[in-house]
């Protein structure tokens, strides 16, 4: 038991062997008009008890003594994972800083390469490579060329994009049109 952030001794055997010393007690007060032979029952009887206590005390040292061995050993596990936890975190955290002074370094060399010479709308990585693809393809030999054949490019693409959503509904409708015409027919011929 902690009592003001110390650790007291609590023998709960011992005090639940208070209670036989006072029967005791209130025996021995009601005996000592006996005679001897009750008075050598009650002696023996309080050696018993106090033997019991004893006994009951020692039990009590000794589990607790135990369980404060076994809360050492916990704790002492419990704080090697912890440092191990803390070691592998600091690892982790090392490297996550490597790799982000790396990335600081590439968008430093990208800005300063492209920033100030490509225009900031197309700097975006699809962009950029489709429009480098031009000139390595010899669609374009100058940024301007590059960006009207994207644009011409990417309204082709958008115009095609179209096309395809609206023959899939075509597709949609006529096979709901279809399925129509077959209830219909089935439930005329049904009828007749």
């Amino acid at each position: 038991m902690r009592i003001r952030g110390k650790e007291r001794l609590v023998l709960p055997m011992a005090v639940g062997h208070l209670v036989p010393f006072l029967l005791l007690w209130l025996m021995m007060a009601g005996a000592s008009t006996n005679g001897p032979t009750v008075a050598n029952e009650t002696l023996m009887l309080a050696i018993g008890l106090f033997v019991n206590l004893l006994v009951g005390a020692v039990a009590s040292v000794v589990t607790l003594l135990l369980h404060n061995h076994k809360v050492r050993t916990h704790n002492a596990a419990e704080t090697a994972d912890a440092e191990a936890r803390n070691l592998h975190n600091q690892r982790v955290y090392d490297s996550e800083k490597e790799l982000v002074d790396e990335i600081n370094t590439l968008v430093g060399e990208f800005t300063d390469t492209y920033l100030g010479n490509f225009p900031a709308a197309y700097l975006r990585p699809g962009v950029v490579d489709y429009m480098w693809q031009l000139v390595t393809n010899h669609r374009a030999s100058t940024l301007q060329e590059a960006i009207n054949v994207y644009e011409a490019d990417a309204r082709q693409q958008q115009l095609a994009d179209q096309q395809r959503a609206i023959l899939d509904r075509q597709n949609q409708i006529l096979a709901q049109q279809q399925y129509a015409n077959t209830v219909l027919v089935t439930n005329m011929i049904m009828n007749h």
